[in-house]
């Protein structure tokens, strides 16, 4: 435990190193306008105002919360410092101007940086719970730890990603474990920070079905925490009753904010056919359907059929048919769905090492992904300048992305088809 305590340090270290020197991308001004504007207007009615410097908000009431608590801590903090450097005449009062552009930056990343340090220590439990090996866990650790690409989405982006995927992934893992109440809530939060891994909704009902026998108990714990989340909402409360208002929130503030894209910048199946062309809206039509539509149905049959494998051959759900689920989830989601941004080929990350380690899958492939995922976050932003890939990314109407998002198709087959090949899903390693 001293190694990974150790291990764990040096790369808190290294993110807040990387997050004082680094910039940030423009996304992170939506945290710091929402925050500020909730202790501006409050929460009634947040959603409803037209008063934003930046977007709407277009994610749920947890998000919300966070970003008004560290606006509310970046006032505390600033006004402390302020007060010790009219009191003493010693006080370094050049650090302000600094401050002033960096503080509250810094402490919106602040948290994605830690969720990154929890989802290293889980993979390592995880792991060696599995493995009952140290070294395959430490390694584990280290290779999600140190993976620059994951530290780029929250150390230099500011995104939310580590965070929402660190609540998801302890809470389906204390489902597994037959910890309900703990799994419910973590699973929950995840979702009212935002609904991005609903998509692994199969994998919570195959844990909740293999433990059917104790189904009353499952649900009165789901229900009781689902009541803790309904009394949090309360106070944004604009109209109707708060379930209504609840499903109002969704349907008409959240989802229908997160743009209409086909493709939002992610190297996919649509980037494939069409290329990175923003303007396209995801209601175009391709052979009489919406492409949208299109996105759904192949999205939905190919979770179908290796959720449909397990169940019907389900004596045990185990934790390695738990995790290529996820995995196999997370990259159909990423490659068919349409409105897909760059940052949702997050979640495949953590399943996939834990499948590393676990020898199922080959190591080449997590590196393969990573400088993947790593181009397709650069395109668009282009931070750090990098001339050279920049022309590269660019080149002759996106023909890199096209060939990447083609190349990550070719690894989602591979996976899909050793998969179904597998007798009893231990056999995804080509």
């Amino acid at each position: 435990m001293k190694k990974l305590k150790k291990i764990l340090l040096i790369g808190l270290v290294l993110r807040l190193f990387i997050a004082l020197i680094s910039s940030y991308h423009p996304d992170i001004l939506n945290h710091v306008d929402w925050g500020n504007r909730f202790w501006e207007y409050g929460a009634k009615g947040f959603y409803e105002g037209n008063f934003w410097g930046v977007s709407w908000p277009n994610q749920p009431v947890a998000s919300m919360f966070l970003f008004a608590l560290i606006s509310k801590l970046n006032q505390i903090i600033f006004s402390i410092l302020w007060f010790f450097n009219i009191k003493f005449s010693f006080f370094p009062s050049f650090i302000f101007p600094f401050l002033e552009k960096n503080l509250h930056i810094l402490l919106l990343k602040l948290p994605f940086i830690l969720s990154d340090i929890a989802l290293s220590s889980l993979i390592y439990k995880i792991v060696l719970e599995l493995t009952k090996k140290k070294k395959a866990a430490l390694t584990a650790c280290l290779l999600f730890l140190f993976n620059p690409v994951l530290i780029y989405n929250s150390t230099v982006w500011g995104q939310t990603d580590s965070l929402i995927n660190f609540l998801a992934l302890f809470g389906i893992w204390k489902l597994y474990k037959k910890d309900h109440l703990k799994s419910f809530f973590f699973l929950f939060l995840s979702l009212y920070f935002k609904l991005s891994l609903i998509v692994w909704s199969p994998v919570v009902l195959l844990l909740i079905w293999q433990q059917k026998k104790d189904i009353k108990k499952i649900l009165l714990k789901a229900l009781f925490v689902a009541l803790v989340f309904i009394a949090l909402t309360l106070p944004f409360v604009h109209h109707s009753n708060v379930l209504g208002w609840i499903w109002y929130m969704y349907t008409n503030r959240v989802l229908p904010r997160q743009g209409n894209m086909l493709v939002g910048n992610a190297f996919n199946f649509w980037t494939l056919l069409f290329g990175q062309d923003l303007s396209l809206s995801q209601d175009i039509l391709l052979l009489g359907l919406k492409t949208k539509t299109w996105g759904t149905l192949i999205t939905l049959l190919l979770v179908f059929i290796p959720t449909l494998k397990i169940f019907t051959k389900m004596k045990k759900l185990t934790p390695q048919k738990i995790f290529s689920l996820l995995l196999l989830i997370s990259f159909t989601t990423f490659l068919f769905m349409t409105n897909m941004h760059e940052r949702y080929l997050y979640p495949i990350f953590f399943p996939l090492i834990i499948l590393v380690s676990l020898k199922k899958i080959d190591l080449k492939y997590y590196f393969y992904l990573s400088l993947v995922h790593f181009l397709n976050l650069y395109n668009l932003w282009w931070y750090p300048q990098l001339p050279l890939l920049k022309k590269l990314l660019v080149f002759k109407d996106n023909l890199l992305p096209r060939l990447l998002s083609l190349f990550l198709l070719a690894l989602f087959s591979i996976f899909y088809v050793k998969y179904l090949k597998s007798e009893n899903n231990d056999k995804i390693k080509k």
